[in-house]
C-alpha cells in the first residue's frame, strides 16, 4: 500500500512523495524535492521550500531502482502537513492552471521590468518574448546554438 515517505537518493537529492514498493523498484507519486533558498534582505538567514521534482512528467510518477535510494523513512506530522501544503500549491499554480500561472508570472516580472505596466490593460503589458530578450538581456534575432 502506497504511503508517504521521505527518501534520499544516491544523487544527493531529497525528496517526498507517496511511495510504492514492488519488484525491487520504487514508485513515487507526487514527489516533492527539498530546496533551500537564501533570504534577499538577510543573506545569513536560509530556509526550506518543496517544489515539483521531475515537473515535467504527465503523471507526475518517478519510478526508479530501489538500490537508488539510499535511505526512506516516514516523514514527521510537521513535514507532512508541509508536503500536502506544497503539494496543494503546486498543483494550483504549476499542474491544473500553469498557463494562467505563467500569465501572472509574466505580468508580475513585467511589473518590475516595466514600472509603469498596469496589470490588465493589454497597452501595458509587456509581450513574452519582449520579456523574455530583457530578462536575459539579448538583442532580438534568430536564437543562436552554443556549440
Amino acid at each position: 500500500m502506497p504511503t508517504l515517505r521521505y527518501l534520499k537518493l544516491i544523487t544527493g537529492e531529497e525528496i517526498i512523495g507517496t511511495v510504492d514498493e514492488q519488484n525491487g523498484m520504487v514508485t513515487i507519486t507526487d514527489p516533492l524535492m527539498f530546496e533551500c533558498g537564501i533570504d534577499e534582505e538577510d543573506p545569513s538567514r536560509r530556509y526550506v521550500y518543496m517544489s515539483r521534482y521531475a515537473p515535467f512528467l504527465g503523471d507526475f510518477k518517478v519510478e526508479l531502482e530501489a538500490a537508488k535510494v539510499v535511505f526512506q523513512g516516514m516523514p514527521s506530522d510537521t513535514v507532512s502537513r508541509y508536503y500536502d501544503v506544497s503539494l496543494s500549491y503546486c498543483r494550483r499554480c504549476t499542474d491544473i492552471s500553469f498557463k494562467a500561472c505563467v500569465s501572472e508570472t509574466t505580468e508580475q516580472i513585467s511589473s518590475v521590468l516595466e514600472p509603469s505596466a498596469v496589470p490588465g490593460k493589454k497597452k501595458n503589458v509587456v509581450e513574452t518574448e519582449e520579456l523574455l530578450e530583457k530578462i536575459l538581456l539579448v538583442s532580438p534575432g534568430p536564437s543562436k546554438q552554443l556549440h
